[in-house]
């Protein structure tokens, strides 16, 4: 039984720092769902640099 197809996108097709992008790509691909796993992971930096920690 094929449930659906997955598709991946890397930073080059949407760059989660600009919203934008990510609009336009959705409206392309037009998914039925939208898993996100992307994560800052440099928390130590975030102590540091709140601004960007959010920006995410």
């Amino acid at each position: 039984m094929t449930v659906g197809e997955v598709i991946s996108v890397g930073r080059n097709q949407m760059d989660l720092a600009q919203p934008d992008m990510i609009y336009q790509t959705i409206r392309e691909i037009k998914p039925d769902f939208i898993v996100n796993p992307a994560a800052y992971i440099a928390v130590d930096h975030t102590r540091r640099n709140t601004i960007n920690s959010h920006r995410y």
